[in-house]
């Protein structure tokens, strides 16, 4: 039985995954498509990579006559050093509602697997290789088919698109045969297409790993309040009311914000800006502290952040260094080649961005993506890494300075290069003494969706550095809606259970302004999806202490537990009201209160 894991969100039990029969139907019934690919199918595919080859095979008993078998003999690096590719033959508008048609099976295992894997991918054809979709997709020694609904995240001219199967993995062989991408333009939503449904592993309700994330939690998430409720002279006061209100949390949770719309004068930047200020604590400003861009605006940022100020959220900086050719300014690019010129740029960038903003961000993310962005350490050497540490430091001592990578906890898990470089990375910049403080780690899920299990044993091992570790970049885009609140509700309790993390923010959430619109939490009419309430029930429910009421006992105490954050204490006794703020932190934290 197949088990598909599709990016963001999560787990289908296998009693309620759609009839293929009933998919069919589906399709059906759909309006006349355009067909996207050559319609000879596999038989003009064409494969690059080394440790594997493919093979076009005739099959029978299917409704195609051929196939490429793909036979990896040796793992490469990644999973996209080999791939089977073909080019789309006509246009494709961005918003366009595409379906994947594929059929599948496994010849061989993988040694000790009972299902091989293989990945679907349409993305542009070259830098930044942006992806329309990605479904990651196991099977068996039976042929499967397939279908995989998407949305068109950019035009693509004649072939400017490719549709590609993966095939780095383990040792294994596979046939991809009926190969097909139709287009419904803008007559059909994507909801509306026939679909595989989804999964991942740890959805189960009784899965073994909830019971222990819970009480973690309760260890390290809650602590007991007393208040001491005493009078003017010092005695204690039983039976004075007290009431507990929480406030906000401790731990942060957060969103990326869009600098230029925060500042828009409009009824959806008024709704924007009231649900930053009600829904977050931390927040971090997507674009406009970036270098290019601060280069080119040095208002927008800095006015966005006073307004995120004066609301009373922590900001995070992002980002010091992007260390990729195409990630930096067009007029610093060409110092790749003048390594003296390029080193006092950077430092000169950190110096004057972090003097503007000086004592304003609790965070800053110094370095980003260093294991894809790497143009510059090429140039100057891997050391260099730890020199930007120290120069944000000199500029503003105040924020912890994180670094920032993605495809940690994605993937499924399995990017190993990806993780064993990261750690790689975080270690030789500390044992080079350079003052790295926070661990940030990124969260772009598809249809390779994590197993639960997995992302608690991933940050253990990044735990070992002692520093805390924050989810800086969350969305979840998959086609199921409930899959995607599901992995939301799952994910964020895995992450909040570990108590090496002290934060999760998505990567935007209004479907007008992110980057993957339909990973927000709230589609473009405001109305929340199923994702964004499993986000707001957790954070505003599951994890909030209702506001306490009751009387002091006779040593004048009033106790509780509540989730770590900042609370307000009111008193009332005999016509004498006071109120005290407190920040309810650790295992324990006592209150002395005075009526006067």
């Amino acid at each position: 039985m197949h088990r598909i894991l599709f990016t963001l969100l999560l787990l289908l039990p296998v009693a309620l995954r759609a009839d293929l029969a009933e998919m069919d139907a589906r399709f059906s019934k759909l309006p006349a498509a355009v067909l996207v690919t050559d319609p000879r199918g596999v038989a003009v595919a064409s494969f690059h990579g080394k440790d594997a080859k493919a093979t076009l095979v005739p099959v029978e008993g299917q409704p195609f006559s051929h196939a490429q078998r793909i036979q990896t003999e040796k793992k490469p690096p990644f999973a996209y050093s080999a791939n089977l590719g073909l080019r789309n033959t006509v246009p494709v508008a961005e918003g366009d509602s595409l379906l994947g048609i594929v059929h599948i099976r496994a010849v061989t295992l993988p040694a000790g697997e009972d299902e091989a894997r293989t990945e679907f991918v349409m993305e542009k054809v070259g830098e930044p290789y942006t992806k329309s979709a990605t479904m990651a997709i196991t099977v068996g020694l039976r042929w499967e088919k397939f279908y995989i609904p998407f949305t068109a995240r950019e035009s693509y001219p004649v072939g400017g698109a490719q549709i590609v199967f993966r095939a780095g993995y383990d040792p294994q062989t596979i046939e991809i045969g009926g190969v097909q991408v139709v287009n419904f333009g803008k007559a059909v939503q994507r909801a509306d297409l026939p679909y595989t449904p989804l999964t991942y592993k740890g959805r189960d309700a009784d899965a073994p790993w909830r019971a222990a994330a819970a009480a973690r939690i309760e260890q390290h998430r809650k602590g007991d309040l007393t208040v001491t409720v005493r009078d003017a002279a010092g005695a204690v006061v039983p039976g004075a009311q007290v009431r507990v209100k929480m406030q906000r949390h401790a731990y942060a949770f957060g969103a990326a914000v869009d600098a230029r719309f925060l500042l828009t004068d409009s009824p959806d930047a008024d709704t924007y800006r009231a649900i930053i200020a009600r829904d977050f604590n931390r927040v971090v400003i997507e674009n406009h502290f970036k270098w290019p861009l601060w280069s080119n605006d040095r208002k927008t940022g800095p006015a966005a952040l006073a307004w995120l100020r004066a609301a009373g959220l922590e900001v995070r900086g992002h980002c010091l260094v992007w260390p990729g050719k195409k990630n930096l300014p067009k007029t610093i690019a060409p110092l790749l080649e003048q390594p003296d010129a390029l080193r006092r740029a950077i430092t000169d960038h950190i110096a004057e961005i972090t003097a503007a903003t000086r004592g304003q961000f609790v965070e800053w993310d110094v370095l980003n993506e260093p294991f894809t962005n790497n143009d510059v350490q090429k140039v100057l050497g891997e050391g260099v890494l730890a020199d930007w540490f120290t120069a944000a430091k000199a500029g503003d001592p105040a924020p912890r300075l994180f670094i920032n990578d993605y495809s940690i906890l994605e993937t499924g898990g399995i990017d190993t290069a990806h993780q064993d470089h990261y750690f790689a990375t975080i270690k030789a910049i500390r044992d080079a003494g350079a003052p790295l403080e926070g661990i940030g780690i990124q969260g772009h899920f598809n249809t390779n969706l994590t197993p639960i299990p997995k992302l608690a044993e991933i940050l253990t091992r990044f735990a070992t550095f002692g520093l805390p570790i924050e989810i800086t970049e969350l969305d979840i885009d998959v086609y199921d809606e409930q899959v995607q609140a599901d992995y939301t509700r799952d994910f964020m309790t895995m992450i909040f259970s570990q108590p090496s993390t002290s934060g999760i923010l998505t990567w935007g959430f209004w479907e007008k302004k992110h980057w993957i619109p339909s990973a927000a939490h709230y589609r473009a009419d405001w109305s929340l999806r199923p994702a964004g309430k499993a986000w707001y029930d957790l954070v505003f429910k599951d994890w909030w202490t209702p506001e306490q009421r009751g009387a002091a006992d006779a040593r004048g105490a009033f106790k509780l537990r509540g989730f770590h954050g900042d609370y307000v204490v009111e008193v009332e006794h005999a016509g004498r009201k006071t109120s005290q703020p407190l920040q309810l932190r650790g295992p324990a934290t006592p209150l002395e209160i005075s009526l006067r």
